[in-house]
């Protein structure tokens, strides 16, 4: 909860920090913000379980055997 309302304050700080006018700083305001951050994690959390599940199935391919030809 407390990094949530960070975000959410994120676009007053911006304004504050750089004395920009607040149609500037509220471009980005504290909603948008928060879904952004929200789909970025889903996104990173996606990525991470496809290549978990790639090297799960590399792992456990069945290797070839070595067959001596005669």
């Amino acid at each position: 909860a407390i990094f949530l309302a960070f975000i959410a304050l994120i676009p007053t700080l911006i304004q504050l920090a750089f004395n920009l006018p607040s149609s500037v700083a509220m471009m980005f305001g504290g909603t948008s913000l928060i879904i952004m951050v929200g789909v970025d994690l889903e996104t990173v959390n996606q990525l991470e379980t496809e290549l978990g599940e790639h090297k799960i199935s590399k792992d456990y391919r069945p290797k070839k055997r070595k067959t001596n030809k005669i």
